[in-house]
């Protein structure tokens, strides 16, 4: 489409980039009969930055594996260490997690 286009302005190309990405992952179908005109401006679930990021994931990591059980530090010290050290925490945290849960379903005899 983009080919049979004339030349255009950097604000026209800009417009028709982004109705064709909101037409492509069914945002908007700027192509369609409009019967929902402010769909346009609408937000969708796939465009929540927050919900879908990963600091949100983060967040709900800490919260289920209860990590601050494990460590004793607040969310924002454990995610504000660098990235080798989180990783390392988060798999000895795992590893601690199913020993308990070994000893709670199978208890030493």
């Amino acid at each position: 489409m983009v080919e049979k286009l004339p030349k255009l302005t950097v604000i026209d190309a800009r417009i028709i980039m982004q109705d064709q990405y909101e037409t492509r992952f069914g945002i908007y179908n700027h192509m369609a009969r409009n019967d929902r005109p402010l769909a346009s401006v609408a937000m969708f679930p796939c465009e929540d930055t927050v919900q879908n990021s990963v600091m949100y994931e983060d967040y709900e990591e800490f919260a289920l594996k209860r990590y601050h059980d494990v460590w004793g530090l607040s969310v924002e010290e454990f995610l504000g260490l660098p990235q080798y050290k989180v990783r390392m925490m988060r798999e000895i945290a795992d590893a601690v997690a199913a020993k308990r849960n070994s000893i709670l379903t199978d208890p030493p005899k």
